[in-house]
């Protein structure tokens, strides 16, 4: 009987249900020890309808067994034998079970248990630490994302923004929304497609559409396609990541090094060799002291410089608060750009022209695409850990786990 009490305690068991019996099977390799503990559970011959409260019959029982977090180093088994009632009034229905959701083989409290640890290791991982199969663990994190899904409550934030990430090798990608503000992936879809962030937006209400006030992104046009056709707002929404347009940038500027490079080796000049990061680097990284050198260079007849100081000059622009001014010192480094009579630099004064509305939006929110770019490396760390994953529906079931933001424990 001390047993039994013992566990009632431990459980937790409150009436209507009490610890019948509690039974150890011996070990076979450890002498002394049990291999496993079954708990038997009764309920009293007292019946209430779970629906109304009302006085309810026996209609008839099943026994079913639950795992529970170890005891005495060995498993813990939970066995009831489950009744069913049949009421006047709402029919036949399960009596409630505290210590389990559903009709899941594990109590909460060791649902609890390997989703603290799935939120720190692999599945693999648990499934060897807690003794379960692998398809049983992964079944918990399913059940933990459905039921964090279906209890979050804020689906509609202002700010958003949209990224694309690999699932696997050869260009298989996934889109990724997240809030800008919470730093928590709202949705994952299949593939980068226009039809893949369509799809998000479908699932919001007319409310939660009209509630969104940025959206960042880079500059691709299945991104752009599906936010102007799904959100009436898109022209004044699309907010241009500043760093993607820095990387168009940097990339002009490359190619403008890498042909008078080649161009000054034909006489015998190797003044640019080696160069690269130093010019692509900020100039406030730029140490007076020791690289002399190439502070002369920047302030040479060089297109290479001139293309450098274009650089800078661009990423002072992105410093303004108002739109307006932000609007007039672009077009002046834009007409900089037009008349420096560099080929590459030309060709990225028409990519801004044709962009700078979206710049001009980033600015004016004060937003970066960094907070998707921060998931995204998140993102790619999990699959790494991960070694891959069997389908995209279990990338997705992962990402939403450890950064959706969700309520992921059983309550009990």
């Amino acid at each position: 009987m001390e047993a039994n009490k013992l566990y009632e305690v431990v459980l937790q068991v409150h009436a209507p249900w009490s610890v019948d019996d509690v039974q150890g099977i011996p070990s076979t390799k450890r002498p002394g020890k049990c291999d496993e503990i079954v708990v038997t559970l009764e309920h009293e011959e007292c019946y209430i309808c779970p629906i109304c409260g009302g006085a309810a019959t026996r209609h008839d029982s099943r026994v079913r067994r639950w795992r529970h977090l170890d005891t005495c180093e060995a498993q813990t088994i939970l066995k009831a034998e489950i009744p069913r009632v049949r009421c006047p009034e709402h029919g036949v229905h399960q009596v409630p079970i505290p210590w389990a959701e559903g009709h899941a083989p594990y109590t909460m409290e060791f649902e609890s248990h390997v989703i603290d640890l799935l939120l720190e290791g692999t599945t693999s991982g648990v499934s060897r630490l807690v003794g379960i199969g692998w398809d049983s663990v992964n079944h918990i994190k399913q059940r933990a994302v459905t039921r964090g899904l279906a209890r979050r409550k804020w689906l509609t934030p202002k700010h958003i923004g949209v990224d694309e990430t690999s699932s696997k090798k050869r260009h298989d990608y996934v889109t990724i929304v997240s809030d800008q503000n919470r730093g928590v992936v709202l949705y994952v879809g299949d593939g980068k497609d226009s039809e893949s962030l369509e799809t998000y937006y479908k699932s919001l209400s007319e409310a939660g559409v009209n509630r969104i006030e940025s959206v960042s992104m880079d500059m691709s046009p299945a991104y752009i396609s599906a936010t102007k056709k799904c959100l009436p707002q898109a022209d004044t929404a699309i907010c241009f990541d500043r760093f993607h347009v820095s990387d168009a940038f940097g990339k002009a500027l490359n190619k403008v090094r890498v042909r008078e490079h080649k161009e000054l080796q034909k006489e015998s000049i190797d003044i640019l060799k080696g160069t690269r990061y130093d010019f692509l680097a900020n100039a406030d990284k730029i140490d007076g002291r020791s690289r002399r050198w190439f502070i002369s260079l920047t302030q040479s007849s060089l297109q290479t410089a001139r293309a450098w100081a274009i650089k800078e000059a661009a990423s002072q622009c992105w410093n303004y608060i108002s739109m307006a001014w932000a609007e007039k010192a672009w077009k002046k480094l834009i007409g900089w750009i037009d008349r420096c009579r560099i080929p590459e630099m030309k060709e990225l004064a028409g990519f801004l022209k044709r962009n700078l509305w979206g710049m001009l939006n980033a600015i004016g929110f004060s937003v970066t695409n960094s907070p998707a770019e921060s998931i995204n490396s998140r993102i790619q760390k999990l699959k790494s850990r991960s070694c891959g994953f069997r389908n995209k529906q279990s990338f997705r079931e992962t990402i939403l786990f450890h950064l959706g933001g969700l309520d992921l424990y059983p309550r009990g």
